[in-house]
């Protein structure tokens, strides 16, 4: 196998010249330099622009619970003429701007910034120059550890809700129940009353009882405390039906409860 080690190192280069045609959000600086040859001596001076630009660290936030990762978008000036949206899907990345910032504050910090997202455990995965042939940019790539439960849809996020809307309509409940459930997803039917009242399971453990109301005439419940010894449920009562006697319990006397009911307070 080869050396990969290079034959060159930064002695093997002069700089005979550094000028700094532009300091704005970024710098650029100008060189002439010259260096050695792979055929032996020195090249002729030539002149390379330099886009500088401090280290930099990203982190991918990853769930392993939901076996998620999230990345965040944003708009991006170099990207405005290349595709329909100069808008960027990417990792959560910063600079390093703050004087002492470990690497690993930095990218939690971006993460709170960007996304309000809190990374744990983190790993360096890789250490690179984007572009060396331009910029002096070195990056830090991280995957570290993330809840990422909450972070799916955000609150008021209405083209998403009609998206999700649009989709589960598309197929009956229990479509749904079957393909999730082959993907070792939790779900279960949400019924309406009516659907429930045939439930085979409810209907076995004695779940669903029968009463008689007074103006609504024979109605069907859902006894959640259903099981041996326990009571029927009793229907619901009329308005204000109990209203007097509780009252009544409060200390109330008769005299009371007619100034109450002169006021259309019960």
């Amino acid at each position: 196998m080869n050396d990969p080690t290079p034959v060159f190192t930064a002695n093997d280069v002069e700089i005979l010249e550094r000028e700094t045609p532009f300091q704005g959000f970024f710098r650029v600086e100008r060189l002439t330099l010259r260096h050695r040859l792979f055929e032996g001596g020195w090249g002729a001076p030539v002149k390379r622009e330099l886009f500088v630009r401090p280290p930099a660290a990203a982190v991918l936030p990853y769930d392993p619970v939901r076996g998620e990762i999230l990345l965040v978008e944003q708009f991006r000036v170099g990207a405005l003429e290349w595709r329909d949206t100069p808008w960027c899907l990417e990792l959560i990345a910063g600079i390093a701007d703050k004087k002492g910032e470990a690497v690993a504050d930095l990218v939690r910090r971006e993460a709170r910034e960007e996304a309000g997202l809190a990374v744990g455990e983190m790993k360096r995965v890789a250490h690179y120059m984007p572009s060396p042939g331009g910029s002096n940019e070195r990056l830090q790539v991280f995957v570290g550890r993330a809840d990422l439960a909450e972070r799916g849809m955000t609150p008021g996020d209405g083209e998403a809700a009609a998206f999700l809307g649009e989709t589960f309509a598309a197929k009956a409940a229990a479509e749904w129940v079957a393909e999730l459930s082959a993907l070792d997803i939790e779900v279960s039917l949400v019924r309406a009353p009516a659907e429930a009242f045939d439930d085979p399971q409810l209907l076995a453990r004695g779940m669903i009882t029968a009463s008689e109301h007074p103006t609504a005439g024979p109605l069907r419940q859902i006894n959640g405390l259903a099981g041996p010894g326990a009571s029927e449920l009793a229907p619901a009562p009329e308005i204000g039906r109990d209203t007097e006697a509780v009252i009544a319990e409060l200390g109330y006397g008769e005299t009371a409860m007619a100034a109450l009911r002169g006021e259309d307070a019960i």
